[in-house]
């Protein structure tokens, strides 16, 4: 079940959870190696995807919104 969450909290379970079995310690190891290097692998790129999330929420969208605009304008003028 574990194998299908998210990055984030394999991660966060494998760092921060506790061990309840261990049948076989090699796999677990080898589970453990993964998910931290995935984690860290991917960090950048959830670090950019929540700075440009935040950017949004506060209206700051950059070229997006600017877009946004440009459509909300044409429509405007499209209407008599």
């Amino acid at each position: 079940i574990l194998n299908r969450a998210p990055i984030a909290l394999q991660y966060t379970i494998i760092s921060e959870g506790t061990l309840l079995v261990n049948r076989e310690d090699k796999l677990r190891r080898d589970y453990e190696e993964k998910v931290s290097q995935d984690y860290l692998d991917s960090e950048y790129m959830r670090t950019e995807h929540l700075k440009y999330l935040f950017q949004r929420l506060k209206g700051d969208g950059g070229m997006i919104d600017k877009n946004v605009e440009y459509m909300e304008k044409l429509e405007a003028e499209k209407c008599p």
